[in-house]
């Protein structure tokens, strides 16, 4: 009976062991898992705000594009209208140099041109129908 009951203090004692380090296994596990659920929530709250970051990135960047779109759209405009202007500009000096040319064409048909009698006549101050007629240009 005595070995029956040492055996039995020493399967206590084994088992009291056997508790005491599943204790603390226990015990390390329940850290591992507080850690571990600190870091999930962190990453979370880190994917939370990249995903916001990335969403207002978006944004930004779409209305960048179509700032972009909007900026060439007026760029290929005015380049129209330039390019109107210009050959309107071309257009005017075209149409001014014929005016110019038909004027002067005008201008020399309306000239009177001098007789022969007026050219071999002396002129005189009391008669301004045999002074020559000049017209400037």
């Amino acid at each position: 009976m005595e070995r029956q009951l040492a055996h039995a203090e020493a399967t206590i004692e084994d088992l009291r062991g056997k508790l005491h380090h599943a204790r603390r296994e226990k015990d390390a596990a329940v850290d591992a898992a507080r850690t571990t659920e600190a870091r999930k929530v962190a990453v979370d709250r880190t994917l939370v705000a990249t995903e916001s970051a990335l969403a207002t990135e978006k944004v930004a960047r779409d209305r960048g594009d179509r700032a972009l779109r909007e900026a060439q759209a007026t760029i290929n405009l005015l380049q129209s209208k330039l390019n109107a202007a210009t050959q309107g500009l071309a257009t005017a000096k075209t149409e001014l140099t014929a005016e110019r040319q038909a004027r002067q064409k005008a201008e020399g048909a309306w000239r009177i041109p001098k007789t022969v009698m007026q050219i071999a006549a002396p002129a005189t101050d009391d008669d301004p129908a045999a002074l020559p007629i000049c017209r400037s240009t």
